[in-house]
């Protein structure tokens, strides 16, 4: 699969596997008993923990994005720093940096509709790989139509 680049142009993929489990009991100290759960991870995508993770892997995604645009723009020999979606710099700098982050987040959503971008990426993707359902495009709906009869409408 190929990644499908964010607003700062970082690829986005995300790839969860199921995992197989095995409890292992050892002894520790004084005849006491530590169990240790070891995982294996499969070649099988764990489609449940995919679905579930996907909206905050974008929002994370858009976060670093902002990060990264702001580094990009920032003053040289100014230090910045961040923690998630927090900044931070020198005194003489908080007001440069306040406005570069503010400025850096409307042009984010405001330039280039990166979630439009990424629902036709998804959707490019489920019609090159037609298994199981149907994908059909109307004037302002998709559907997708599954081999039972049952019908998804996206947008």
């Amino acid at each position: 699969m190929i990644p499908c680049p964010n607003p700062s142009g970082l690829g986005i993929e995300q790839r969860y596997l199921k995992t197989s489990k095995a409890k292992v009991s050892i002894s520790v100290g004084h005849g006491k008993q530590k169990t240790v759960v070891l995982k294996r991870k499969l070649d099988q995508t764990d489609t449940r923990v995919q679905t579930q993770a996907i909206i905050p892997n974008i929002i994370k995604s858009m976060d670093a994005s902002h990060l990264i645009l702001i580094l990009n723009k920032s003053i040289k020999n100014s230090p910045i720093i961040s923690i998630q979606d927090c900044f931070g710099t020198l005194p003489n700098n908080m007001i440069d940096l306040e406005t570069l982050v503010k400025l850096e987040f409307i042009n984010l959503y405001s330039k280039d509709n990166f979630l439009e971008k990424f629902n036709n990426y998804l959707l490019s993707i489920l019609e090159r790989n037609k298994i199981n359902y149907e994908v059909n495009r109307n004037e302002h709906k998709v559907y997708i139509y599954l081999d039972d009869n049952n019908n998804i409408s996206l947008n």
